[in-house]
């Protein structure tokens, strides 16, 4: 396989995760968000009194809600960059 090839096919796969990535960090999101909800609906079906709903939500879904957002940041920032580089650097050969 000559170089250009072999560049040729890194980046592609490059370009895969990359994508992968994106819509790892979407699902993510979206786990965030569907945590909140569904304990909300708990709570709105009476299935946990408002003591421990604020309670819950404090000590729990905040601080991995969090978490998440933190990953998700990372990645963002820090993979997707990383990532974006490599592929530049293998589209300038």
């Amino acid at each position: 396989m000559s170089k250009q090839t072999s560049f040729a096919y890194q980046k592609q796969l490059l370009e895969e995760f990359k994508h992968y990535l994106l819509s790892f960090n979407d699902e993510l999101n979206n786990i965030v968000s569907q945590y909140e909800n569904q304990l909300h609906n708990f709570y709105e079906q009476e299935g946990m009194m408002e003591e421990v709903y604020e309670e819950y939500k404090e000590i729990y879904l905040n601080p991995t809600q969090q978490k998440i957002r933190e990953l998700t940041s990372r990645i963002e920032s820090e993979d997707l960059a990383f990532i974006d580089k490599e592929i530049d650097f293998l589209s300038s050969r």
